[in-house]
């Protein structure tokens, strides 16, 4: 069943790529399907490491998540190095040229938090609804790649970790007053930024 969502939302995305992006490939690269055929690629790209990844059991995922996380923070920490990270138009050092493509490691993040969080919480969730045992601690921990984010001035993938940890602690079951004061801190300091 989820197979057929997967498979639903990528035909359903390829079909707006290709009528929001005829006119700037033609312009562009002269090939009204350029955009197309590339996010092809990456589709196939992402159902082969779906279907990979799908078959490794979740207990693996949770022995692997301090070693993911942590090798997400030295591919976050690579951009600021020179000559590895570049910038694209944005003026934000946040992508690392690999093989001929180019990727954010802030996209990786995204997932990295997850497994990572939600194998901390699954381990020491006993201690989540006490504050500094367990809430401030894997708070602190998760802002760990999102402060990397941040000083790579990518406010909104940064806040998309945000949320994403947030939702992490609520499923896990913080308590509420901890994430109502996260939820008013987190909403002044990316509406500051």
């Amino acid at each position: 069943k989820l197979l057929i969502y997967f498979a639903v939302l990528i035909v359903f995305g390829l079909v707006i790529l290709s009528f929001a992006s005829v006119a700037v490939g033609l312009e562009r690269f002269n090939d009204s399907n350029h955009f197309l055929k590339r996010q092809l690629l990456y589709a196939f790209i992402g159902f082969f490491a779906f279907v990979v990844t799908s078959k490794i059991p979740y207990k693996k995922w949770k022995d692997f998540a301090p070693h993911i996380f942590i090798a997400t923070l030295i591919v976050l920490s690579l951009v600021f190095v020179p000559g590895i990270g570049t910038s694209f138009g944005t003026g934000n050092r946040n992508w690392i040229p690999l093989f001929g493509f180019s990727f954010q490691p802030s996209e990786a993040a995204k997932l990295s938090l997850i497994i990572f969080v939600s194998a901390y919480v699954a381990e020491k969730g006993r201690d989540l609804r006490q504050f500094k045992k367990g809430f401030l601690v894997t708070l602190g921990l998760g802002l760990i790649p999102i402060a990397f984010v941040v000083l790579q001035q990518d406010i909104g993938t940064s806040s998309i970790l945000f949320g994403i940890l947030f939702m992490l602690l609520f499923v896990a079951g913080a308590n509420l007053k901890h994430l109502g004061a996260l939820l008013v801190a987190g909403v002044t300091v990316f509406g500051a930024m």
